[in-house]
């Protein structure tokens, strides 16, 4: 649970309508419910389907070491500075 907190804390820095971080939380909220909902490891392992435990707490350990790389490079800002919205994306490809 303390890494998880650690990523809430790390992901203040981030914009609160940002994509990156909404989808974040919402993550880090499941898995901290399951945490706290389910005493049994095993059970714990299988309702979050993410393989064994400590595979969980490296991809956990992951992201939280991702944070300050995201709010570094701020890839959910447009060219102007604004956080960019759903409708302003649009993806072009390269002939």
């Amino acid at each position: 649970m303390g890494l998880y907190r650690a990523i809430f804390v790390a992901l203040e820095e981030v914009p609160a309508e940002a994509k990156y971080r909404v989808n974040v939380e919402k993550t880090i909220s499941h898995r901290m419910r399951l945490v706290e909902a389910t005493e049994d490891l095993l059970e714990l392992e299988e309702k979050l389907g993410l393989g064994k435990l400590e595979e969980v707490i490296e991809q956990a350990k992951d992201e939280l070491q991702l944070v300050p790389f995201m709010t570094e490079h701020q890839p959910w800002k447009m060219q102007d500075g604004s956080v960019a919205t759903k409708t302003q994306l649009k993806i072009e490809l390269i002939d």
